[in-house]
């Protein structure tokens, strides 16, 4: 695709998102080329805007357009219009938007792709005539989106233009008026859990007839470091106890933190990236990701590492970031360009800091990473975001299913919590 074609796109869909103004079929309008019109209605009549190619041969005679857009505009209830071109004017000419300064309301702007430049009567104070309310700001506005390089690619442009078109609505529309409940939730049962952890920690550190302790270095050390029994007990992975049948740990072990900084950490991960992506996929859709991103995490962690035991949203977080990538990626034109990047931004980075970390400090589990990683993007690459948002949703299942794993991991957190505060670690014998 040219870079006309691009700016042109980009034009429409800046012009019909930021300014409210509509599609509109264009008649050829030669010498130039590839013309597109929108208009934006008023109650004192349209305001028109059209984007054309000012190719090389028409350099001499473009002139001859102008009374023939102008005309068709009128015809279509346009009461003053913008013709933008695309292309270079002769040095030997005047300045296009010059040629219309007679005829109150009907501008001619002219942008050079090359050099990403603008000429209009904005930045040319000259021309005596303004378009009608704030209707030149817009195109302008529209038109600076266009040439800058942050600008959206044409994949992103086309699917966003028939967006508006089929009336569904841009991301940013879209994410505004969409909730992420589950993400708080999560957060509390995660952070609930590690409160219980720590209590449980220090009720199986003292002899049962004694009262618990409340010296603060006791208190802070059980906070810092929670006890391998303790989390034995409330449900961390083993490969031994998941042998023996014990398949509610591949759940339960996700909600589950070693120590304040290990809870601090990957509660902060989901409150930065979960509502977003939530928002993106639906919660139960979100739920679904998140669940078998853990239970991946946490089988790998078992498969791989059998004498380790294993606790931490790790392996979930890392699904959310393989779910990012695979829809920045998947849906361009639904996720804008700015979004997927930040999307890459975040996973890389999150990625490379726990691969550094991973392979420098001891007891950080790779492998449930990577199993969480694998399990997000291929969870989120088959059931695709929130219908309401493209118009190439994933895999249709029944919303029944989507709740399955979710309220599994609520059973297996709940088991135990049971199993933990019954005694039951006692017996495991470790410490």
């Amino acid at each position: 695709m040219s870079a006309f074609d691009a700016f042109k796109s980009t034009v429409g869909v800046a012009l019909m998102e930021g300014g409210g103004f509509l599609p509109q079929a264009q008649a050829p309008l030669q010498p130039l080329e590839g013309p597109r019109t929108w208009h934006l209605p008023r109650n004192t009549g349209d305001v028109a805007v059209t984007v054309a190619s000012l190719a090389e041969a028409a350099a001499s005679n473009w002139r001859e357009a102008l009374p023939v857009w102008r005309d068709d505009a009128r015809r279509a209830g346009a009461t003053s219009g913008v013709l933008v071109l695309t292309g270079v004017v002769p040095e030997d000419q005047p300045a296009p938007f010059d040629a219309e300064a007679d005829d109150a309301g009907w501008q001619v702007w002219l942008v050079d792709l090359t050099r990403r430049s603008l000429r209009c009567p904005s930045v040319d104070p000259g021309h005596a005539e303004a378009l009608p309310g704030d209707a030149a700001a817009t195109i302008e506005a529209a038109i600076q989106a266009s040439l800058s390089e942050a600008s959206l690619s044409l994949g992103d442009l086309l699917e966003e233009e028939r967006a508006s078109l089929a009336g569904r609505p841009s991301f940013s529309a879209f994410l505004e008026n969409q909730s992420a409940p589950a993400c708080p939730i999560l957060l509390g049962v995660i952070l609930g859990l590690f409160v219980c952890s720590t209590a449980l920690t220090l009720m199986l550190r003292h002899p049962a007839h004694l009262p618990l302790p409340t010296s603060p270095e006791l208190l802070w050390l059980a906070v810092q470091h929670n006890s391998l029994q303790a989390l034995l007990g409330l449900g961390a992975t083993l490969r031994p106890l998941v042998e023996q049948g014990e398949f509610w740990r591949l759940l339960a072990a996700n909600y589950l933190h070693a120590g304040i900084l290990h809870v601090f950490v990957n509660a902060y991960s989901l409150a930065v990236l979960g509502p977003t992506l939530e928002r993106m996929l639906g919660t139960p859709k979100f739920l679904a990701v998140w669940s078998v991103s853990g239970l991946l995490g946490a089988s790998a962690s078992v498969l791989f590492n059998p004498q380790a035991a294993s606790v931490g949203a790790s392996g979930a977080l890392f699904g959310l970031l393989g779910a990012m990538l695979v829809l920045g990626l998947q849906f361009r034109g639904v996720v804008p360009r700015h979004q997927t990047r930040a999307f890459r931004d975040v996973a890389l980075i999150t990625l490379g800091v726990n691969m550094i970390l991973g392979s420098t400090i001891p007891n950080i589990d790779n492998m449930a990473h990577l199993g969480g990683l694998l399990g997000g993007a291929a969870s989120a690459y088959v059931l695709g975001p929130h219908p309401e948002l493209t118009s190439r949703p994933g895999l249709a299942l029944p919303a029944w299913s989507l709740w399955t794993l979710p309220l599994l991991a609520a059973l297996a957190v709940f088991w135990g919590l049971l199993a933990g505060f019954s005694g039951r670690p006692l017996a495991l014998g470790l410490g």
